[in-house]
């Protein structure tokens, strides 16, 4: 199932389970003692370990689709749904995009770091909790000036999809249009988390309790205007052609020789 050396791998899954089964165990406890708050700060965190922990004792995406029949040009390979996956594409969308390494892994690797943005920004959620519910020192206090503060800091996301949207879009090529994409969804990601990480920084300085509307916000954001997910692809397919570019956005974020050189 994986070119993994099976004891190493198995070892692995049993102690990352035993730690999940603790965590779990812990929350029911705090279920019990009707501890909510403390119950709700670790939610992300169990999360995470559970998403891991399954994904320890599956195999990748990538192996699973590496083992059926090779996926057309063009055909959306869905969502990575497992935590390995997302680990190993993380890198080819940000270190090495133009040598991915299968059909449809530009876009897997695309989604896979909206995955791990958005699992990050959850878990900085976990962190601002956690520090609140500690009396570290985190100020609680009025919405003035920091709400305006960070709607102006969070501004240019509204315009940001239009005023750079495939502006300098080069249509010679499959390659190009897929180098075009990958370049405009980073920024739109940046944009996007900017949202939750100023208030991540504000939250020390201002009230602790605004980090949380702006994780919603970024994440809606995120799922509404960023994320490559077929109703996003298909309006930038259309983006495109308004450019007079009619090549496929999908073939080009799909086929193996998309970046490739």
């Amino acid at each position: 199932m994986r070119n993994k050396p099976g004891c190493l791998w198995g070892t692995s899954a049993v102690v990352v389970t035993l730690l999940l089964v603790s965590l779990v165990a812990a929350a029911v406890g705090l279920v019990a003692r009707h501890q909510w708050r403390q119950l709700a700060v670790g939610v992300p965190d169990v999360g995470a370990w559970a998403w891991l922990t399954v994904s320890l004792w599956r195999p990748s995406d990538v192996a699973a689709k590496s083992a059926g029949p090779a996926p057309a040009p063009g055909t959306d390979p869905g969502w990575p749904t497992n935590l390995i996956t997302v680990v190993r594409l993380f890198p080819e969308a940000l270190v090495r995009p133009n040598r991915p390494s299968g059909p449809g892994n530009l876009l897997l690797a695309l989604r896979s770091v909206t995955l791990a943005f958005c699992a990050t920004l959850l878990l900085l959620a976990s962190t601002v909790a956690r520090l609140a519910l500690q009396h570290s020192g985190l100020p609680n206090g009025a919405v003035l000036p920091w709400v305006p503060l960070l709607v102006l800091l969070a501004a240019p996301n509204l315009i940001v999809d239009r005023v750079l949207s495939f502006r300098s879009l080069d249509c010679t090529s499959s390659e190009s249009v897929a180098t075009a994409y990958r370049t405009l969804f980073m920024l739109r990601i940046a944009f996007a988390m900017s949202i939750a990480l100023y208030a991540f920084a504000l939250s020390f300085i201002g009230p602790a309790w605004i980090y949380d509307p702006a994780l919603a916000v970024a994440l809606v954001r995120i799922g509404t205007g960023v994320a490559p997910t077929r109703s996003l692809l298909a309006r930038d397919q259309r983006r495109l052609r308004a450019k007079g570019c009619d090549r496929s956005l999908l073939e080009a974020l799909t086929t193996r020789s998309a970046g490739d050189h």
